[in-house]
């Protein structure tokens, strides 16, 4: 004959059927949070309907390198000797001061009771972006034309006239004859492209 005395699994899986929206409404540096009077205020009348209690305490134990300071803390169901109990260890707050101490006791409490019931605080913001600085994103460089370069700045022939890429054309030169531009009488004109004929004038010498 099964026993009527109700167990945690099944007072705790009930809870799960039905819990409460808490939604993050505190602000911090790292963005929204739901605190620790929010949680409690959505989630414990809830529990109590259904005989479970949550409690937590500041305390010390015995751990692997000596004494540890640390929340303990325990899920009960009313009628039942049933626990769910842990420690959250605090150790790394002593040295900060009272007001540290008592910032992390809280923020243990918040985060064991959400735990041990399958709570999920809800916001816009998901907990692992708000942790994490966002990169501002890299304006893109637009490709435009490259700026023009001065006539003593463009590369040169063999012969030292200058000359601009893509035209194929020698500045200083007459593209259609391949004439001197304003350079010494007797100047040699340089090839004027790959399209030249080899038994025309251009880029061949011209004699005066």
């Amino acid at each position: 004959m099964a026993s009527d005395q109700p167990t945690l699994a099944a007072a705790l899986a009930e809870l799960q059927t039905s819990l409460p929206a808490v939604h993050k409404t505190s602000e911090a540096q790292y963005g929204k949070y739901a605190d620790l009077a929010v949680v409690s205020a959505a989630l414990l009348p809830v529990m109590g309907k259904l005989g479970l209690s949550f409690s937590a305490k500041p305390t010390m134990r015995d751990g692997e390198s000596g004494r540890e300071f640390g929340l303990a803390y325990t899920l009960r169901l009313a009628g039942s000797d049933e626990t769910d109990e842990g420690f959250y260890p605090l150790s790394m707050v002593i040295e900060k001061g009272p007001q540290a101490i008592g910032s992390a006791i809280t923020y243990a409490r918040r985060y064991c009771l959400c735990a041990v019931t399958g709570v999920a605080p809800d916001s816009d913001d998901d907990d692992a972006q708000a942790a994490q600085p966002q990169a501002a994103a890299a304006p893109r460089r637009q490709r435009g034309k490259p700026p023009e370069r001065a006539p003593g700045n463009l590369p040169r022939h063999l012969d030292g006239a200058a000359r601009r890429a893509g035209t194929g054309v020698q500045q200083g030169h007459d593209a259609g004859g391949g004439t001197q531009r304003g350079g010494e009488a007797g100047a040699l004109p340089g090839p004027v492209g790959a399209g030249s004929s080899p038994g025309g004038n251009r880029g061949g010498r011209r004699r005066r």
